[in-house]
């Protein structure tokens, strides 16, 4: 009974190494999972680079942007103008009382 703990001992240090390479090799898998998908994105985004600068419509899409980028200053000047009206005007009604 004294060798029998022993060995059982020794199955549990054995199946102990073996899940930790296990959890190893999959760590390494996701990594590598993860350099593949970072690549493929990388040639998905060339792949859109190209086709918007040399593709069809692309004077379409430039004056698409180009309007898209005038509208998103707009709304912040509009928004930063409707702030400091908002924060002018409380501290002018705070000052009254």
């Amino acid at each position: 009974m004294g060798i029998q703990p022993q060995s059982e001992y020794k199955q549990f240090q054995f199946f102990s190494v073996l899940v930790v390479e296990r959890k190893l090799q999959n760590i390494n898998n996701m990594e590598f999972n993860e350099k593949r998908k970072e690549a493929l994105e990388g040639r998905i985004k060339k792949l859109e680079n190209l086709i918007s600068d040399k593709g069809i419509c692309v004077k379409q899409v430039k004056k698409a942007r180009k309007t898209q980028r005038k509208m998103d200053l707009a709304v912040f000047m509009v928004s930063l103008i409707t702030i400091a009206g908002i924060t002018v005007w409380a501290l002018s009604s705070g000052s009254d009382e």
